[in-house]
């Protein structure tokens, strides 16, 4: 138990380690032009990325000022100069107090700053759009025209004192002001912002408006290009494709508890598995959705026990070096057999942990499971430790 543990401990940090630094397959552009392919990470910051040539270079760190672009999966990240607004959070309580709500202020202290960052172009048309991850952890939207690129505002309120608040304060020396009344405005300058950037005013008009967000955004510009004879409304971005993996586990198992059988005459164990798994996709992918089938087997001089079950759980791991630790957490639900005896339908659970090996496009896999939690619930107890692959 103490190894097991100590294997998941291992699992996790090797897992925090290896997962800062995830590389793709691109190229950069210096700003005189000259194109540099190899490997970058930290795809998605707004302020730094590392490259390196080959696998076995030290990584440097390129920022918006020494590079005009990047590129990698079909994605291109621009390096412009751009105004950013600032905005703070403000949490409130409605509904008399019993629900509270978060608000985006704009931080009239910090105000509106100039800064060269990378931008990701997500449509390339009469009017172009692009977005970025900032410091703060705010997302933002430029949409460019012909004349100008320009930031979309964020969904953000404004709070205004009411009639009767403002001439009561007028009243009252300052410092016995500490409680203000009003209200929070919603600003619906997002769509002032592409109202002006089409050009066209009678397009707006038609057009019906839209709650803030990044689908709806994405839309509008793609329409309004779409109009015009732009095919697919000009959108150049690449969401991954949801390639779906299949693999499959062949084993043994350590069965640690069963009241019906006898664990001092075990003639044979087995483990089966069967599993698809599909990318939830992060800046990492490093997150899959896992559905599979199981098949877990062991006897001894009279009795024999068969599980089998299907399962769908979450696997975390990485796919983009050769050798990857991984944890996994499923929710199964099938039959178990004594002597073919069947039992009633039974949910439980599935730890697992282990390593890939990946040689091209074929990955080794290194798999140990734990299930039940529950051992009285079901009447066993069983470790599994299997080897596979996964393509």
């Amino acid at each position: 138990m103490r190894l097991f543990y100590l294997v998941i401990l291992l699992t996790i940090l090797l897992t925090k380690v290896v997962a800062q630094d995830v590389y793709k397959t691109g190229y950069v552009v210096k700003s005189n032009g000259d194109t540099l392919r190899g490997s970058i990470s930290n795809i998605y910051s707004s302020k730094e990325i590392k490259f390196r040539k080959d696998k076995k270079d030290k990584p440097v760190l390129l920022m918006p000022s020494q590079i005009s672009a990047y590129s990698t999966e079909g994605n291109v990240f621009y390096s412009k100069v751009v105004s950013i607004t600032n905005y703070k959070a403000v949490k409130t309580l409605m509904g008399g107090g019993s629900i509270e709500e978060t608000f985006l202020l704009k931080d009239d202290h910090a105000g509106i700053i100039k800064d060269t960052v990378f931008l990701q172009k997500l449509i390339d048309g009469k009017v172009s759009l692009y977005r970025m991850s900032y410091l703060s952890g705010l997302k933002y939207f430029y949409v460019e025209n012909s004349f100008q690129l320009v930031e979309i505002p964020q969904k953000y309120y404004d709070f205004k004192l009411d009639a009767l608040s403002a001439e009561f304060l007028k009243t009252l020396p300052i410092e016995q002001v500490q409680l203000s009344l009003g209200k929070y405005y919603r600003q619906l300058d997002y769509l002032k912002v592409l109202m002006v950037a089409f050009e066209d005013d009678n397009y707006f008009k038609e057009a019906t408006p839209f709650v803030y967000s990044e689908k709806n955004i994405i839309n509008a510009v793609a329409d309004y290009n779409k109009d015009r004879g732009i095919k697919r409304g000009g959108k150049i971005y690449k969401t991954n494709l949801k390639r779906i993996y299949v693999g499959g586990n062949i084993g043994m198992l350590k069965v640690k508890k069963d009241d019906y059988i006898n664990l001092f005459h075990l003639k044979s164990t087995a483990s089966y598995d069967v599993y698809a798994m599909i990318p939830v996709y992060g800046i990492n992918r490093s997150t899959f959705i896992k559905l599979g089938y199981c098949h877990y087997s062991y006897e001894s001089d009279v009795r024999e026990r068969s599980i089998r079950k299907a399962y769908l759980g979450f696997r975390y791991q990485l796919m983009d070096y050769m050798v990857k630790p991984y944890l996994g957490f499923n929710f199964s639900y099938g039959k178990q057999y004594l002597n073919e005896i069947k039992s009633t339908n039974t949910i439980s659970a599935i730890f697992e942990y282990g390593l890939i090996v990946s040689i091209k496009r074929v990955h080794l896999v290194l798999n140990g499971g734990v299930t039940p939690f529950n051992f009285r619930e079901h009447g066993y107890k069983l470790n599994s430790f299997s080897v596979g692959v996964l393509l």
